[in-house]
């Protein structure tokens, strides 16, 4: 299994000396993989790259079978020069990766994709690195986290004492339950909270290895790239598979909410929540049609109850689900009386 490291090295550069054999055309932020197949004894390096050999010379201490990604720089201000950055390098079990390589973050899974199996890991223990990317990027990496969170069910978790039965579910005890989903476990500490019930506290206290710490890590990454709230739902349901919520405070009087469930006998339930002062929007994507048109024959009752609370009430079904980062990064503030 390979194993991200932060690329730490003091030059990040490549300068092409030659190409040997066939030609080769390259451009302006342009990326490509190549691979090291000889080291000279001038203290060069041969590359193969898009099927032609070059040399180069640099002065970190590549090896011989090290992969490399690298970025063509623009060298226009220089005659007959061209630069190369180093993205990552990945050297038997081991990947350095640059943290200007994370802009090129698609490019480098997309040539590697053996890669996206242990990238999750990488990106929760260098959060840091997630502050100076674009929107762009940090939605394509929510995307590639919360596809890997879905692969983790409640249901093959070894310890479910933590959890909620459906039975037992209040507001006051849903909410105590996600606030010591281990998400806030180190904010409890800065802001020196009791922690003592917090799911993480005890994983870390018992030393125990499940994949409920890697499930924990994974939504703490989630909700820094969201810059929101993103946590599994700690309920024992016996036909729920998977459940997960994603909670975002866009402004002082804007806020959303974002809930997947998927079951096992009616399959995907989606619920998007926006509420904008004292209006609120409630869009309904439901795999099952039967349990679909079940919902929706309740929806009066559900709009009688809920007038109590607010002035404008929107329910309605969608036919596809809408991807969560099209909701959470957008700068759109949604306007529930328009």
């Amino acid at each position: 299994m390979l194993q991200f490291k932060p690329f730490s090295l003091p030059y990040e550069h490549l300068q092409i000396s030659k190409s040997l054999g066939h030609s080769l055309t390259l451009k302006a932020g342009e990326t490509l993989k190549a691979e090291v197949i000889d080291i000279l004894p001038s203290g060069g390096i041969v590359l193969r790259a898009k099927g032609a050999h070059i040399t180069v010379q640099t002065e970190i201490p590549l090896k011989k079978d090290t992969q490399l990604l690298l970025k063509v720089l623009d060298t226009k201000d220089s005659v007959n020069k061209i630069k190369l950055q180093i993205v990552s390098v990945i050297d038997r079990n081991q990947i350095y990766i640059s943290p200007k390589g994370l802009e090129n973050i698609s490019t480098l899974l997309t040539q590697f994709p053996e890669l996206k199996e242990t990238f999750p890991d990488f990106i929760f223990n260098n959060l840091p690195l997630l502050e100076n990317l674009s929107k762009e990027k940090k939605a394509f990496l929510f995307n590639l986290i919360k596809s890997s969170a879905e692969e983790i069910s409640i249901n093959t978790l070894k310890d479910k004492s933590f959890l909620i039965h459906i039975k037992n579910l209040t507001p006051e005890n849903l909410q105590k339950a996600l606030l010591n989903t281990g998400i806030l476990f180190e904010t409890k500490i800065k802001k020196e909270e009791t922690t003592s019930e917090d799911l993480k506290f005890k994983i870390l206290k018992e030393n125990k290895e499940d994949s409920i710490q890697t499930l924990i890590n994974q939504h703490q990454t989630l909700s820094v790239l969201g810059n929101g709230f993103s946590t599994f739902l700690p309920v024992l349901w016996e036909d729920l598979k998977k459940g997960d919520i994603f909670f975002q405070k866009k402004n002082q009087k804007h806020f959303f909410c974002r809930i997947d469930l998927d079951f096992v006998s009616v399959g995907k339930v989606t619920i998007d929540i926006f509420m904008l002062n004292k209006d609120l929007m409630v869009n309904f994507f439901v795999e099952d049609k039967e349990f679909k048109n079940v919902l929706s024959s309740n929806i009066k009752e559900l709009e009688k109850k809920l007038n109590r609370d607010f002035n404008y009430i929107f329910i309605t079904f969608k036919e596809q689900k809408t991807n969560i980062t099209d909701l959470i990064f957008s700068e759109k503030i949604l306007n529930l009386k328009a």
